[in-house]
């Protein structure tokens, strides 16, 4: 287990992308580059829905406090251009016949093959088969869609079709020439192979990619588009990782939720999260995910939200400017005080302007007239907002507000990126007080993770919610590596999995705090993704995978994560 007790910093260290180093440049002259603060403000609602972007992931509080992975719009806004030409009859095309793998690395895996053909000039098409798409478009959803690959979840990649791609094959998409991963692997060296191999590819209108066998081995950190390269100069990203840049940019593209995605997760996005600046993510990772990475226990997982609670790193916790801000004797009595007034305190927090999405200030709709009561079980998760007064972590010791510092740790901040807590003390004494625990918005494989949550979040006064659309044992997701292939298994999925996935992203994206393993695919889209559409790449992500954190958990830029993965 971690010990947490050495996790016990001294607040020399500080909040941002794990990818990035404000100490290194990769330019000698960066006056060329596009401002820090202008490059990483949070995508504006109009840029969202130009794009066709995952709608309603940001507060006000993240639009004023918030912030987006450098370029990462303009890199958007690139592959956005290339998908919709003014004219599809003449553009070249790639098509992919997908990936059939878990739901993080299939994103990933499409985001890479994007690249590739971004790379070449070419538009990215999933391949009209659904070909490596199986359980999760076998259902009612997507055959009302007509649609059986991954566009029955997200917009589609382009308004150019498989017709603009096969007009001279005579339509058939299986008369495209075949190519396999390995066979970029030049086009990726340097210039002159890239030029090869559009020289090659000169006549082919369309062309076939296989992305699982074939074509000799491959690097796919190597996997980036040029056209990125500029953009990737002027960042803070650290040298050798600019492939994880990459795939929080894909990423963002690919996972476009499409109309019909977004009714039925409004239909069922109902946990009772009252006010996302006090929600800490995790995502429990069990089930076979053993054959890949240890497997760590929940209560390692809640332990380390619980410090980062007591440290003041979720934006709505403040208690470490008690020792500032007011005496013991005086937080005893905001204690008394919330409990005699526990109604009207939670009224405070509604009415509070950060509760409401951006959408809904500009719409002028109260957050309250969307409400329902929430003092009863829910029917997802079967939680209350009922808050209790917060019972102390005995692993963390409240800092005092005089030895948060950033320039102890800032080094050479040679972009002037702001580096300061979530809260500083000035916003906490125009807050609401807050005497109780935050929220574990919590996702999980492992029906006994649900049940050992919910007695922790009652022992500790947190408010734990998750989704409960279905019956997770029953599930072969809940199965170890060896129960999933044992002969005579019979693989069980439900109907409304992949939209739990789905909803479980959007919840994740909502929160202003993590705590996950990076080792899953899952976990880094989820911290990919924070840091582009969600507006949240300076708030902490604590990673406790030991085969990417040397010494976990990690949470700040500081401290290196060593593999964001394959």
């Amino acid at each position: 287990m971690i010990s947490l007790v050495s996790f016990i910093f001294s607040l020399q260290a500080v909040s941002a992308w794990h990818g990035y180093n404000y100490s290194h440049s990769r330019l000698d002259d960066r006056s060329e580059c596009t401002d820090y603060a202008e490059a990483t403000k949070p995508y504006s609602p109009d840029f969202i829905d130009k794009l066709s972007l995952w709608p309603d992931l940001m507060s006000i509080y993240d639009y004023e406090h918030g912030e987006s992975l450098y370029g990462s719009k303009e890199a958007l806004q690139l592959i956005w251009e290339n998908q919709n030409p003014e004219d599809c009859s003449t553009a070249k095309f790639l098509i992919s016949g997908g990936w059939p793998y878990g739901f993080g690395s299939r994103i990933h895996m499409e985001g890479i093959a994007m690249g590739m053909a971004l790379h070449l000039g070419r538009i990215y098409l999933p391949h009209p088969d659904g070909d490596n798409f199986f359980f999760e478009t076998n259902i009612e959803f997507c055959k009302k869609q007509k649609e059986p690959g991954m566009n029955c979840f997200y917009a589609p990649y382009s308004k150019c079709s498989i017709k603009d791609a096969t007009v001279n094959d005579g339509g058939n998409v299986n008369n495209l020439h075949t190519f396999y991963m390995g066979d970029f692997r030049a086009a990726f060296d340097d210039e002159a192979g890239l030029e090869a191999m559009k020289n090659k590819l000169a006549n082919m209108k369309g062309i076939n990619l296989i992305q699982t066998y074939g074509g000799g081995p491959y690097d796919t950190h190597k996997y980036v588009p040029h056209q990125m390269k500029r953009i990737i100069d002027c960042s803070p990203m650290r040298q050798g990782i600019e492939y994880y840049w990459w795939r929080a940019v894909s990423a963002t593209f690919i996972t476009r939720p499409n109309k019909a995605t977004l009714k039925v997760l409004a239909q069922y996005t109902t946990l009772p999260v009252l006010d996302y600046r006090d929600a800490v993510y995790m995502f429990v990772r069990h089930g076979d995910k053993g054959i890949e990475m240890k497997l760590l226990e929940f209560l390692e997982y809640v332990e380390t939200a619980q410090v980062m609670w007591d440290q003041g790193l979720v934006p709505l916790s403040r208690k470490y400017l008690d020792e500032v801000l007011s005496s013991d004797e005086r937080r005893e009595e905001d204690v008394h005080r919330v409990r005699r007034s526990r109604r009207r305190s939670r009224r405070q927090l509604r009415d509070h302007r950060y509760l409401r999405t951006a959408v809904d200030v500009m719409n002028h709709t109260s957050l309250l007239e969307q409400e329902h009561e929430h003092d009863h079980d829910h029917e997802y998760g079967k939680q209350t907002h009922t808050r209790m007064p917060y019972k102390r972590s005995a692993l963390a010791k409240l800092p005092s507000v005089g030895d948060w510092d950033p320039s102890l740790s800032a080094g050479d901040n040679l972009y002037g990126a702001s580096i300061e807590r979530v809260v500083t003390a000035e916003e906490a004494l125009h807050l609401p007080p807050v005497p109780y625990n935050g929220t574990i918005v919590l996702t999980t494989d492992d029906p006994k993770v649900i049940d050992e949550a919910n007695a922790w979040g009652k022992e500790n006064h947190w408010t734990v919610v998750y989704t409960n659309l279905f019956d997770r044992a029953a599930q072969t997701a809940a199965k170890t590596w060896e129960e999933k292939n044992k002969k005579g298994t019979i693989a069980v999925h439900d109907k409304l999995e992949y939209i739990s996935m789905l909803l479980n992203m959007y919840y994740s994206l909502r929160s202003e705090a993590y705590v996950c393993t990076m080792r899953s695919n899952s976990c880094r889209i989820v911290d990919e993704m924070r840091a582009t559409v969600g507006g949240k790449a300076n708030r902490y992500f604590a990673d406790l995978s030991v085969e990417s954190c040397p010494k976990p958990p990690c949470m700040f830029w500081t401290d290196e994560i060593v593999n964001f993965g394959e």
